[in-house]
């Protein structure tokens, strides 16, 4: 069956094929700003599948942004968003938010690293159904656990004084279920630190000179907080894309890594996952 259809061509009296196409978009992980910096958030996770409004994807050739992650330490580069772009034309755009760390909003938000400081914002991007949530806002514990990072499904500050990181949302857009932008987990100042969040989200360190884990690559995960006296945190994970076409369609990708994989699900669909940024060729 094809999903197929076709619109008149502008001046040559042709024909423009368009096809109603399901996405998934994850940005890049927030990375955790500093030692005991409270666990980042995971990067935003926006999709239509199953269900949801299908974009229409005209043939041609459209560019793929697949976000990096952010950086750890106080310097640490933003998190970036991830985008398709020219869907519908040369300022067409669909895309999701960077995860966030404390006072940071992003995707999803970062979790507290000390009194004073608030969890950062989720939903960046002000989208509805929200692509993320806000970190982790418990009180500063009497053993000074910094709290977890937000994720795709729920806040951080979880459990366990706050330190553990909000879990991500599955998706099972390319044929099997995976889950994606979970939050990084807080660090404490003697005990382990607590738990990345479902989704890629890194550990945090627990006592004294502990690292926090990276988020995973290519799942959005935020990076965890690093332990007390100077322990670093860890670096977000970097975002993926995920477009899936009816079987009509013809589709090809560049960028090292980037795949096609036909006859997907029941109507035999086509997807395009990315893991680097590239384009996608459609006819």
């Amino acid at each position: 069956m094809s999903f197929g259809y076709q619109v008149l061509g502008f001046g040559s009296g042709g024909t423009v094929k368009k096809y109603q196409t399901d996405y998934l978009i994850i940005a890049g992980g927030g990375g955790c700003g500093s030692d005991r910096g409270g666990g980042a958030g995971g990067g935003g996770w926006r999709s239509s599948f199953p269900g949801g409004t299908k974009i229409d994807v005209p043939g041609g050739t459209h560019t793929i942004t697949v976000a990096a992650g952010g950086g750890s330490g106080p310097g640490g580069a933003t998190a970036q968003d991830s985008k398709v772009l020219s869907l519908a034309g040369p300022a067409s755009l669909i895309e999701s938010s960077g995860g966030g760390r404390a006072t940071i909003p992003g995707g999803s938000g970062g979790g507290v690293p000390h009194p004073g400081v608030a969890a950062g914002d989720g939903n960046k991007g002000s989208y509805s159904p929200p692509e993320g949530n806000p970190g982790g806002n418990a009180p500063y514990s009497p053993d000074q656990n910094t709290t977890g990072g937000g994720g795709a499904a729920q806040a951080g500050g979880t459990g366990d004084g706050g330190k553990n990181a909000g879990n991500g949302s599955p998706s099972s857009i390319t044929g099997s279920g995976v889950t994606f932008s979970g939050g990084g987990g807080g660090s404490g100042p003697s005990d382990t630190g607590g738990s990345g969040g479902t989704g890629g989200g890194g550990n945090g360190g627990g006592g004294s000179g502990t690292s926090g884990q990276a988020g995973q690559a290519n799942t959005g995960g935020g990076g965890g907080s690093g332990g007390s006296v100077g322990g670093p945190g860890g670096a977000g994970g970097s975002g993926i894309i995920v477009l899936r076409f009816p079987s009509a369609a013809s589709v090809s990708v560049t960028g090292t890594g980037n795949t096609v994989t036909p006859g997907v699900g029941p109507t035999s669909d086509i997807v395009a996952r990315f893991i680097v940024s590239g384009t996608v060729v459609v006819a």
